[in-house]
């Protein structure tokens, strides 16, 4: 064997062990989209507008640990089923798809995001069922 093929076999060695490293750390810290919805929702009134308060728990992307999250949806009625498509979006945003169901104090948000830049319907990650703190 040559002293360029021991070189050559010493960095392919070198950049598997790093690419597999690399692998076991996202293994370890995960990579990403792991959510966590907690199971209460509320209804908040700001400002004449109404909107569904939801909170979960986030895997942070680039550190190890999670985070809390919350969103705020803007409804136009308090009781029934509400579609997506009556859902305000701010501009620049997608607009929702599915529904809302709000049966006294049980929620059911089942809303697809209609991603219009890839032309694909995503799922929304605050899809699920709630008791609902009014």
């Amino acid at each position: 064997m040559s002293w360029a093929q021991g070189y050559a076999i010493l960095l392919t060695m070198r950049f598997l062990l790093t690419i597999l490293l690399g692998f076991i750390f996202l293994l370890q810290f995960g990579c990403g989209s792991e959510a966590v919805n907690y199971k209460v929702a509320y209804l908040l009134s700001i400002n004449d507008t109404t909107y569904l308060k939801l909170k979960g728990k986030r895997v942070g992307m680039h550190f190890s640990g999670t985070y809390e999250d919350s969103t705020l949806i803007p409804i136009t009625k308090t009781e029934g089923k509400i579609e997506g498509i009556d859902i305000p979006v701010q501009k620049g945003n997608y607009n929702y798809k599915g529904y809302i169901l709000i049966d006294k104090n049980d929620l059911t948000v089942n809303l697809l995001i209609d991603d219009t830049d890839d032309s694909k319907l995503r799922s929304d990650t605050w899809n699920g069922k709630y008791s609902l703190v009014r």
